[in-house]
């Protein structure tokens, strides 16, 4: 791919990312909200996972279990 090509596939891929964080925004907190009124702990945790290279990188999840739930 050329230099102007990659320039403009990133641009894009930025403008529209920001353009879906600014929409979902509002759902996501509502789920942070129910989450947190729910049950103790966090709404939202952090994870490290290894991607392209083995480089690690930090994801934000929303919580979908109960806070320190014993395992069956």
């Amino acid at each position: 791919m050329s230099y102007d090509r990659r320039t403009f596939q990133r641009g894009f891929d930025l403008v529209l990312t920001l353009l879906l964080i600014v929409i979902c925004s509002p759902v996501i907190g509502w789920c942070w909200l129910r989450v947190k009124r729910s049950s103790p702990g966090p709404g939202i945790f952090r994870q490290e996972r290894l991607g392209l290279g083995q480089q690690p990188f930090t994801i934000y999840k929303l919580r979908t279990m109960r806070f320190d739930e014993d395992e069956p």
